[in-house]
């Protein structure tokens, strides 16, 4: 009888054992699996700071225009290997931070695109020791991957661009600062004849209803035009009409001067005969401008 309460209670004993075992088992498992998760949190934080893309180029300029030619330059990219322009169906790389675009025709509209790109080398080293595991990948897959071009590249998130003309034939090159935040300005006929001006701001809109009728009273061109609540005054510009028509600035209006006269009124240099073709704009600092007006022409038959 004791010889089977003894046995009786070493089971009981053995029992407990395990039980507690198990337990300390259990909470050591639970234990394990936060540090995990805790693991995969920071593995996670570091992967999303890892993603970062390379960054547009900045300040993407046209610094001079030419019949068949354009420079361009832009401010460097650090720890990137060059930079890719195209423009109308051709791409330029080049890993300077200026460059002439030759070659073009005259006359002719251009839009030109960058982005920054690094190129990764492909790593080898390990391909050999897997090459038996890799033995029944399809030949013409890999080809197809080897002709991929890009596949080694790694660009900016998107493209910077500026549009810009040639000059005509027979024009002298023209030093210019057409830059890339203000698109427009590629194609204003002020911010390519004014050096002085970098930036067309399309918010502010152009300047309307420009009128220039000869005044005998004024012995002069009076210009006239609808008044833009952004400017904080205006810039007119005057052209002959000729085979070279070139714009130059002839007055600033400031807001108080186009209250108190409603215009302008020029008399420099006027001839008889001649046509006269006047834009005029709104500036926002000695920078900055509207879009182009409509042009007001006006023929001079006798002073």
């Amino acid at each position: 009888m004791k010889k089977k309460l003894y046995q009786l209670l070493a089971c009981i004993l053995a029992f407990n054992l395990v039980i507690a075992s198990t337990g300390f088992v259990s909470v050591t498992v639970y234990a394990d699996d936060e540090e995990e998760d805790y693991d995969d949190e920071e593995d996670e934080e570091e992967e999303d700071e890892e993603e970062e893309g390379i960054p547009a180029v900045e300040n993407f300029t046209v610094t001079s225009i030419a019949p068949t030619s354009v420079d361009l330059k832009w401010d460097k990219v650090d720890d990137v290997d060059g930079y890719q322009i195209t423009y109308n169906g051709k791409t330029v790389d080049t890993y300077k931070t200026k460059i002439t675009i030759k070659q073009l025709k005259v006359n002719t509209k251009y839009t030109f695109k960058i982005r920054a790109y690094i190129f990764y080398e492909e790593d080898t080293s390990e391909e050999a020791d897997e090459s038996d595991a890799e033995a029944d990948v399809d030949v013409d897959e890999e080809a197809d991957e080897e002709e991929d071009e890009g596949s080694n590249y790694e660009y900016s998130e998107e493209y910077v661009k500026v549009t810009v003309t040639t000059l005509k034939k027979g024009e002298s090159p023209k030093k210019v600062k057409i830059t890339a935040d203000s698109a427009t300005s590629a194609s204003s006929i002020i911010a390519q004849s004014d050096s002085t001006v970098t930036k067309v701001d399309k918010g502010m809109k152009a300047v309307k209803k420009v009128k220039a009728t000869y005044s005998k009273k004024d012995k002069g061109v009076k210009i006239t035009w609808a008044k833009n609540s952004k400017a904080k005054g205006y810039y007119v510009y005057r052209a002959e009409k000729t085979k070279k028509v070139k714009y130059k600035k002839i007055a600033t209006v400031t807001k108080k001067a186009y209250t108190k006269n409603k215009g302008y009124v020029d008399k420099k240099g006027l001839k008889a005969k001649q046509t006269y073709m006047y834009i005029v704009v709104g500036y926002k600092n000695k920078k900055t401008v509207s879009p182009d007006s409509n042009i007001a022409k006006v023929k001079i038959s006798k002073k």
